[in-house]
């Protein structure tokens, strides 16, 4: 792999960052455009905005509804709902649920949704479950699930490590937790960022990426399954991490949820069955996560050629494709929400209470379609 870098302190970084975007760029900074008008209205305001605009807004909220289907559970975060979608569009292939005790690794977990739902989704069969994410003190994201189905692991306890996941200690530490390949490695990591960064989070988040994979590649057997929260497909750094997918997975789908508001650009890779013979790619990745822990202050632009890239022209047009039908749901629902703008928060809150119904039947038609077994 050929590497080239952003240093995130030259100050031509937002120029930079904005010509990586390669597919569907008018769309793409049009939205932008959009997301920049959100930030001139205050928090408050928007959620409600947030909660009037989205379908399937009720999923996830149980204060705000009495659907006891949805509620008995104590749900702890709009994560296993997504999570929950996945599992049950890709059982056929998947085939999760009727098998015998899995052994499943869950990074960036914190506060415990994806955890929850596996345990729900497998009818707390006895699966051996480790979860890692970054260790923060009482002011900041908890651990929310209380129970003994999973095993936390934030690295070697001797050498006080956090749970960083862009460290590669931890990495190899995690790594030789476990004893047995897994069958299932879910990733559903994210930054807080600010400014004009948010519209570019793919690319900040890129290193994370590769720290998440890196592990799904060292610790899955080969028919294993790697689920992977990512956000914009449109920067070239992010066309390449999909080729790199492609070449280390046999089939890679990407998925987002109806749980997933429609105003964000989150979605999940989904990779199955590991390409034999790939330890020298997977080498390379190791080499690349060890180097952008040594200078945090680089930011991957691309990782492949322009000749490779060429060789790579249908599945980037198959991105395209499906990025562009995202995005253009992503601009309607923005449209409509900055429709509300200049609402006062009293109006607002009149307009969410007359949805309320259209919600309600939203979330119980979400319920029947995602029934389980």
């Amino acid at each position: 792999m050929k590497l080239n870098f952003f240093n995130i302190e030259d100050k031509k970084i937002k120029n930079n960052l904005k010509k990586n975007i390669i597919i569907n760029k008018e769309l793409y900074l049009e939205i932008n455009n959009l997301k920049i008008q959100i930030d001139n209205i205050t928090f408050d305001k928007w959620k409600i905005i947030r909660s009037i605009s989205t379908d399937y807004e009720i999923i996830g909220n149980n204060r705000i509804h009495n659907i006891y289907r949805l509620k008995r559970f104590n749900i702890i975060s709009r994560a296993y709902y997504k999570l929950w979608e996945i599992l049950r569009k890709y059982e056929k292939t998947f085939k999760l649920w009727g098998k015998p005790q899995i052994n499943i690794a869950c990074l960036a977990e914190a506060p415990g949704g994806f955890v929850q739902a596996l345990n729900h989704y497998r009818h707390n069969y006895n699966d051996k479950i480790t979860a890692i994410s970054l260790y923060e003190n009482d002011k900041n994201i908890k651990w929310a699930l209380k129970d003994n189905k999973y095993q936390i692991i934030y690295g070697d306890p001797k050498k006080k490590h956090d749970g960083n996941l862009y460290n590669p200690e931890i990495i190899e530490y995690f790594i030789k937790a476990h004893k047995n390949k897994l069958d299932l490695v879910t990733a559903d990591g994210g930054i807080l960022l600010t400014d004009y960064k948010e519209n570019y989070k793919s690319q900040y988040h890129l290193h994370l990426f590769l720290c998440e994979l890196y592990i799904s590649l060292k610790l899955l057997k080969n028919n294993g399954i790697f689920i992977l929260k990512v956000y914009e497909l449109c920067s070239q750094n992010m066309i390449d991490l999909m080729i790199l997918m492609n070449k280390l997975y046999r089939r890679v789908n990407i998925f987002k949820p109806k749980t997933s508001r429609e105003m964000n650009n989150e979605k999940y890779i989904i990779c199955r069955e590991l390409n034999p013979n790939q330890e020298k790619l997977i080498n390379e990745i190791h080499k690349i996560i060890i180097y952008l822990w040594r200078n945090p202050k680089k930011i991957i632009k691309n990782f492949f050629t322009e000749k490779e890239r060429n060789k790579n022209q249908n599945l980037i047009k198959l991105i395209e494709n499906i990025e562009k039908r995202n995005l253009m749901k992503q601009k309607q629902k923005l449209e409509i929400a900055l429709n509300y703008k200049n609402k006062t928060k009293d109006e607002l809150k009149v307009l969410l209470k007359e949805k309320q119904p259209m919600h309600i039947y939203m979330a119980n038609k979400w319920y029947e379609e995602n029934q389980h077994y």
